[in-house]
């Protein structure tokens, strides 16, 4: 659990009193960084010593409502607020829903604007993503096996056909 590792950064959260949750710090070397989970827990006094980052339940995305102690993950769900955060691409859905007449000029004017909110960057993986789960699809994948076969190939721009002969012998 170690600050700023591979983790994209998360929008500005509201604490229950509805001040404003800043959830980046700046190194060392003046880089805007993510906080991680225990820095988070810990600066609203949840941290509890000995704590696991993740249980089995929640990896499972089968955590039990009654004990949301029972991991940092846990912990994190069951707030209100983390659980009202929103992605940007969710975001940007929502601007496009509230701000469009959807009328053919209306989606013209309110799409690029509702997509600059998101990064390109962001776009791009999207849309690979995409792309991977239609390859999977164009071979005539299941959506359990599709849904696999993207997460375990997720380096290759498709899916080989050497992977297709191990689910047809598996």
């Amino acid at each position: 659990m170690a600050d700023g590792t591979k983790m994209s950064l998360l929008h500005n959260g509201t604490k229950p009193d509805g001040s404003i949750y800043v959830m980046t710090y700046i190194d060392d070397k003046g880089v805007m960084r993510p906080k991680e989970i225990r820095r988070v827990l810990d600066e609203h006094n949840l941290l509890i010593p000995g704590l696991i980052k993740r249980c089995d339940a929640c990896k499972k995305n089968k955590s039990d409502s009654k004990n949301p102690k029972c991991c940092a993950t846990g912990i994190l769900f069951a707030q209100p607020n983390f659980a009202a955060q929103k992605s940007c691409i969710q975001e940007a859905k929502h601007y496009g829903r509230l701000n469009c007449d959807y009328t053919f000029k209306g989606l013209k004017q309110t799409v690029p604007k509702a997509l600059d909110s998101v990064g390109l960057i962001k776009i791009h993986c999207f849309a690979h993503h995409t792309a991977c789960f239609m390859s999977a699809y164009e071979l005539g994948l299941s959506r359990k096996v599709a849904a696999f076969a993207v997460r375990k190939y997720y380096s290759h721009r498709r899916i080989l056909e050497k992977v297709l002969k191990e689910f047809a012998d598996g």
